[in-house]
């Protein structure tokens, strides 16, 4: 009896374990192995729109990130900025100033990176903000370190 209640035991500890590692699946690795996306969807932009996207760090903050923006140019001249700011009190407001503004060139593909080394926030939005007659799209990814 003893013999099969630990077969049954570890038979469970085992699914488990697959069930929760084949449920959080990635499709970019970063630095640390992990990455999360700050939205699901590709966002498309076009003619001097605005976008924002929010990450809410999963371990509460205090441990570095790296933001990573694949910024791609549909049609047009692309340009812009995007403006990330942190937020301490889980979203309820951000700081006035961003902590960083990176800038879109005119390339038909970049990556934009920003790495924030022992994060005080718990929550991270990215604005971008494009310029010119461009349709682009961009997706924002957050690497844990």
């Amino acid at each position: 009896m003893k013999k099969y209640l630990f077969s049954a035991c570890l038979f469970l500890s085992c699914a488990i374990a697959f069930i929760g590692l084949s449920s959080h699946s990635t499709t970019f690795s970063g630095p640390s192995g992990a990455s999360f996306p700050m939205r699901t969807t590709l966002d498309t932009l076009a003619n001097a729109t605005n976008d924002s996207m929010v990450w809410a760090c999963r371990w509460g903050g205090k441990a570095g990130v790296t933001l990573q923006f694949n910024f791609k140019k549909i049609s047009g001249t692309a340009g812009g900025t995007i403006l990330i700011y942190g937020s301490a009190d889980n979203g309820a407001s951000y700081k006035t100033t961003p902590i960083t503004t990176l800038n879109i060139t005119t390339a038909s593909s970049q990556q934009l990176g920003y790495t924030i080394t022992g994060n005080p926030y718990t929550h991270i939005m990215a604005v971008v903000i494009d310029t010119g007659t461009q349709s682009s799209s961009v997706q924002g990814w957050v690497y844990p370190q």
